[in-house]
């Protein structure tokens, strides 16, 4: 079952969202997250010797004909076009894609992210996933999930405006604040300087 059922079982306790869209929402970010020939650790339940996430959901995109198109020819390209197909499916069926979209608010999710991520990677499914997570891995799969892709990217490009921003203002502070300090040290040295 793996981390799909993990995290999913986690949202759902806490949003109330159903367990088959909240698979269905999960399901594109884990398979892009076991897809990978270099995983931090291996999972530990299925025993592989090597990493074969990858070829497996390749074969998978290539049993729903994917690869005859000639787009999809390498196995990245076929673990992309089978989560596309799931994309594509969740579209055609109406359902919502992120968890944003399925009107999970935004600052319950991200207050709950740290506790959900937890107790996802506690879960009794996370042992059979073939990738073994770290806890900061599923939070960025949650995050991912809550967002999408690409609007991750764009909220992660925001915060990280914010932030200089912030650190801009905080430096135009500091520089305010050491010129008032000099300005009144000067005064206090010409007062000094006159008694």
């Amino acid at each position: 079952l793996g981390i799909t059922h993990s995290l999913s079982h986690k949202v759902g306790a806490v949003f109330h969202t159903p367990h088959g869209l909240t698979n269905a929402i999960l399901m594109p970010h884990v398979i892009r997250y076991n897809a990978n020939d270099s995983p931090t650790r291996m999972g530990i339940y299925p025993g592989y010797d090597h990493p074969i996430a990858k070829q497996r959901y390749a074969a998978i995109a290539r049993s729903l004909g994917l690869d005859r198109d000639g787009k999809a020819k390498t196995d990245d390209e076929l673990v992309e076009a089978y989560c596309a197909k799931i994309i594509e499916l969740m579209r055609d069926l109406n359902m919502p894609l992120t968890f944003r979209d399925a009107g999970v608010s935004e600052s319950e999710f991200m207050r709950q992210l740290d506790d959900i991520a937890l107790a996802a990677f506690d879960d009794q499914c996370t042992p059979a996933n073939p990738r073994f997570p770290l806890v900061s891995e599923m939070k960025e799969i949650l995050i991912d999930a809550y967002y999408g892709v690409e609007m991750r990217a764009k909220a992660t490009s925001d915060i990280e405006a914010q932030e200089e921003t912030s650190d801009s203002l905080k430096q135009q502070e500091v520089s305010e604040s050491t010129e008032v300090e000099e300005k009144e040290k000067k005064a206090l040295d010409r007062r000094a300087f006159m008694f």
